[in-house]
């Protein structure tokens, strides 16, 4: 767990731009933030003088620029915490705390690296993309949505060095259907698959895991999130464990990566 002030910080918005149905937010952290690939920071609105929101909400570092000190955010509004932070300008402050959580394990080995993420969970991958593409890898991603309206991070995975299919729900963008039909379409060119990374609704997971149950298949998980940092456990999730019965894992302090063939999807 972390104590004292480790971990908390300060980052203002330095720039906002729209990215599909979300907002993209440009943030200058204080010195010593320095993310790997799939780690989340836990965030609220600074100085907002009241309780309200009360609680931080979880939100994935898409991208990071070391040089010039910027993390990047996508923030789709859904909620009220998420409404708020889809408002925020240019000089407006965010409470943080983090890099939390365990990420992806990168870069993956010899053969084809699939990154597979489903409406927001394009979130996670991006920083992914960047990191196997600086490794000498080209990363495949499939992206995927319910209609062109919601495709978020197309330009930003293609801007990582990545090469992009697009699966929509309605088709009104890329080819028609589940991103993961599109890409059991595109697996059929037989090349062997070194490692798949994904992030996206549950249920694209727990198929995601019974398409590849040999190869080293990660998953971002989303859930609701109380403190950040494990001492709540509100965040849990059936996984096996070595011991062949199942067990709970922390997505804040274990996950939110896990390895696809551990996760219980029953």
């Amino acid at each position: 767990m972390l104590s004292g002030s480790e971990g908390l910080f300060r980052a203002v918005v330095y720039e906002r731009r729209r990215e599909g149905d979300a907002a993209h937010l440009i943030l200058e952290p204080e010195a010593g933030f320095e993310p790997a690939p799939g780690q989340f920071v836990h965030v609220r609105p600074a100085d907002t003088g009241g309780t309200d929101p009360l609680l931080r909400r979880p939100f994935s570092v898409s991208d990071w620029e070391p040089g010039a000190n910027r993390m990047h955010l996508l923030v789709r509004p859904v909620g009220r915490m998420s409404s708020q932070l889809f408002q925020l300008g240019p000089g407006d402050v965010l409470d943080c705390m983090g890099p939390l959580g365990q990420g992806f394990p990168l870069p993956c080995g010899d053969g084809r690296c699939v990154l597979v993420a489903g409406g927001v969970g394009a979130a996670p991958l991006i920083l992914s993309a960047r990191k196997l593409t600086e490794a000498g890898l080209t990363p495949e991603v499939f992206l995927g949505a319910q209609t062109e309206k919601n495709l978020i991070g197309t330009a930003l995975f293609e801007n990582a060095g990545a090469v992009v299919s697009i699966a929509t729900d309605d088709g009104s963008a890329g080819e028609k259907g589940l991103v993961t039909d599109v890409l059991a379409r595109h697996l059929q060119r037989g090349e062997p698959i070194a490692a798949v990374y994904s992030c996206g609704p549950r249920p694209m997971l727990a198929k995601i895991a019974q398409m590849f149950p040999e190869t080293d298949a990660f998953g971002s998980f989303e859930e609701y999130m109380a403190c950040g940092v494990g001492a709540c456990r509100g965040c849990s999730i059936a996984v096996m464990g070595s011991d062949g019965h199942p067990r709970y894992a922390r997505v804040c302090k274990e996950g939110p990566v896990f390895a696809l063939k551990e996760v219980v999807f029953g």
